[in-house]
């Protein structure tokens, strides 16, 4: 199996301009034999807290439309990042289009203390399983909660997935917590990250996997948006400027 985490760089606020953009991400995912597509945290808006009351959206929204009908088409499953609304507010989630399924959401479940003015906790998945391999998943802050991690391993992962929206000192904590859990827990981790502006500050993106004894596979570099495609089998990683 092949996995493709896709460095972006949204635009701020614009959802019609971000999910054309993620559609030609997972094209060139697809060329080359990716079978899960993972984005980075609220990809389809751009990371802007003070903005998400404006921009979340319910999860059957017809302008997703286009995600469902790529993953259906060609038979991947694509992992994008949304303010999503809820019963009791706004949570950041992930969605996943899978094909010929219904949408499910993992939902960030540990909130960092900044974004608890503009959102709201919401459940994790337990994970995503494709074709026998499980997948574990976190948002962000989520790899700074050891709660978090250990119950994504209670379902023995084959990968341990962290979508992130990391400007440089975020960004080099989460490096180091995620070289550390696959030398611990003898497991692949990935983290996903984004480029450019995002809250008044810049992501740098570095998306990067792990392999089971920490010792880097592969990383794009901190301003360019591109695409990192794990395969799983070759423990190989190949990196895609676009």
């Amino acid at each position: 199996m092949k996995i493709s985490l896709v460095q972006n760089r949204p635009y701020t606020a614009n959802l019609s301009a971000n999910i054309k953009d993620h559609v030609e991400y997972a094209q060139k995912s697809v060329e080359t034999g990716a079978e899960l597509v993972v984005f980075p945290e609220l990809s389809l808006t751009g990371y802007e807290p003070t903005l998400a009351a404006g921009l979340a959206l319910e999860k059957d929204d017809s302008r997703l439309q286009p995600l469902q009908d790529f993953s259906d088409k060609h038979k991947i499953t694509l992992g994008v990042g949304v303010p999503l609304l809820s019963k009791k507010g706004i949570c950041i989630s992930l969605l996943f289009f899978r094909p010929g399924l219904p949408v499910i959401v993992h939902h960030k479940q540990y909130l960092h203390p900044d974004e608890e003015a503009y959102f709201v906790s919401g459940p994790n998945l337990p994970g995503i399983r494709l074709d026998g391999l499980h997948v574990g998943l976190a948002i962000c802050y989520e790899l700074s909660v050891k709660e978090q991690l250990v119950e994504q391993l209670k379902h023995e992962p084959g990968i341990y997935l962290s979508s992130v929206a990391k400007a440089p000192r975020g960004l080099a904590t989460a490096t180091t917590q995620l070289a550390q859990i696959a030398r611990k827990y003898n497991i692949i981790t990935g983290m996903v990250n984004c480029v450019g502006p995002a809250n008044g500050s810049i992501c740098m993106g570095n998306t990067a996997i792990w392999d089971s004894g920490g010792s880097l596979l592969g990383l794009l570099n901190q301003q360019d948006t591109g695409i990192l495609i794990l395969d799983l089998e070759n423990r190989y990683c190949e990196s895609v400027y676009c």
